[in-house]
């Protein structure tokens, strides 16, 4: 693999190499960056790979839900998201930095990675329909880009997977 750093100022993409499986490749051009998996078929928990370093996450907690960024294999978080009321959410990391996740599209189909200051360190762009996929576009140089592209592809991932639960729920009141 090679470094995601080595790509910024190109886009890549999320892809899902095969439709079903809960597992996902950052792709440029024919370049494999950092790959995806979940462990089961159902569980938030997913390993990410990369060159850079290979790292869990997991959505955590019930009346206070968030997600726990971790170094595989470590019980230390490296960073905490905490979902906003209104889409989106924040980002704090252990080396002090927050980014915001927000929205920024009508249908919720884009989404930027923000620094404290307010500047776009990234965009991802939610793709596919038998195939879960993003392109995520680099904005402002940050040297936490490429753990914030894998978490956002994991972000992407839940949400695309929460709004396909959403659309199959049956309306019980239309019953």
């Amino acid at each position: 693999m090679r470094r995601i750093e080595e790509f910024a100022g190109n886009t890549l993409n999320w892809i899902q190499p095969r439709p079903m499986a809960r597992q996902f490749e950052l792709r440029q051009d024919g370049d494999v960056l950092a790959t995806l998996r979940f462990d089961t078929a159902f569980g938030s928990l997913a390993r990410a790979e990369t060159e850079d370093g290979v790292f869990t996450f997991k959505r955590v907690g019930f009346f206070r839900p968030g997600v726990t960024i971790r170094k595989a294999g470590s019980d230390e978080d490296l960073g905490n998201y905490q979902p906003s009321w209104n889409n989106g959410g924040e980002l704090e990391l252990e080396n002090g930095k927050g980014y915001t996740f927000r929205c920024t599209s009508f249908w919720h189909g884009r989404w930027s990675m923000l620094d404290e200051s307010g500047d776009t360190v990234l965009t991802f762009a939610l793709k596919g329909v038998v195939k879960t996929g993003a392109t995520v576009a680099f904005g402002k140089r940050c040297e936490d880009a490429p753990l914030l592209a894998l978490f956002g592809g994991y972000l992407m991932v839940l949400m695309a997977e929460d709004a396909a639960v959403r659309t199959k729920t049956p309306d019980l009141a239309a019953s």
